[in-house]
């Protein structure tokens, strides 16, 4: 069970699905879950907090293209 419980954590965060699990891994899955999605949530406010402090302190060196700008939004 503890290596269902992890394989759903690692798909998870890389996917967002954990797939399907036995009934007492997804008990155990469902606790982690919490934490992660938190976790994830915190990490992504600090990339913006980030990315607009370099771009404030840097300003605007070269208009960014498309491909940029998708990067950014992915993170």
């Amino acid at each position: 069970m503890r290596l269902e419980v992890y394989d759903a954590i690692f798909r998870y965060v890389d996917t967002g699905d954990a797939g399907e699990m036995s009934q007492a891994g997804a008990a155990a899955f469902a606790f982690i879950k919490a934490d992660i999605d938190i976790e994830i949530g915190k990490r992504i406010e600090r990339c913006e907090k980030n990315l607009k402090a370099i771009r404030k302190r840097w300003g605007a060196v070269e208009k960014p293209t498309a491909e940029a700008q998708a990067e950014d939004e992915k993170y």
